[in-house]
């Protein structure tokens, strides 16, 4: 493991994974004030900085654009990744979102009780695709499948809304970060501040892959984890 580079704490991530912008971009909250979204590259250097948020919590990309959730102002917000403006109001009507996934076109939305799609454009899909949970922390998607991570649990629905198995891994310890390569999901647990592995059927890969640890959000670029930690630090893990 190392540290990669020092941001505020409460660092939330997203990343550009397996596109050409070839950057981590990451948000920093102190869950009170003002802050604003930085791009760095793999090795730490930073390469790209966007305007001033107001309480963002989350992140996600669909590898063209990026998009802010803003949990006092109940909307995501869209932005090009050298930090313009596209709409600062793309998704509206939210109640504390903290979680985004996105896949394909589709947005993926977690707040206060539910988890809503929309298009990347910001058209509704669902606003109601998946309803009565509790705040979502973590949203992955693994083909057609939708993972969200809330309480103690991961659920595991389809990205058309159709419960799988609402508690298809339990016992979890506060997963604040939910994550995945592709293949498996990756969970960190800010109660015991571990990050377990496990497979789309909620079989465990590694329950308890990295000890130790003290943060909030995670990503995974190639075989790299990164882990936004407490200390203002990134750290940076393998697989």
């Amino acid at each position: 493991m190392k540290n990669i580079l020092s941001i505020l704490l409460g660092s939330l991530l997203a990343s550009m994974a397996g596109h050409a912008f070839g950057q981590l971009f990451v948000i920093s909250n102190n869950f009170s004030a003002s802050f604003g979204m930085l791009g760095y590259n793999f090795d730490g250097t930073s390469k790209s900085v966007t305007s001033t948020l107001t309480d963002p919590r989350g992140l996600a990309t669909d590898g063209t654009n990026l998009f802010v959730a803003y949990y006092g102002l109940g909307v995501v917000g869209e932005y090009t990744v050298s930090g313009g403006i596209v709409n600062p109001s793309l998704i509206s009507g939210l109640t504390g979102p903290l979680a985004m996934a996105a896949s394909g076109t589709n947005l993926f939305v977690g707040d206060a009780s539910r988890i809503g799609k929309y298009s990347t454009s910001g058209m509704i899909v669902n606003a109601n695709l998946i309803t009565n949970i509790q705040s979502v922390w973590g949203l992955a998607v693994i083909g057609t499948n939708l993972f969200a991570s809330f309480g103690s649990t991961i659920g595991k629905y389809t990205t058309d809304g159709v419960t799988v198995n609402a508690t298809l891994i339990s016992g979890l310890s506060s997963p604040w970060g939910l994550a995945t390569d592709g293949t498996n999901l990756f969970v960190y647990n800010s109660g015991n501040g571990t990050i377990g592995v496990y497979n789309p059927s909620g079989g465990a890969v590694s329950p308890v892959l990295i000890t130790g640890l003290g943060g909030h959000d995670l990503t995974i670029i190639g075989t790299n984890i990164f882990l936004g930690r407490d200390g203002a630090t990134i750290g940076q893990y393998t697989t």
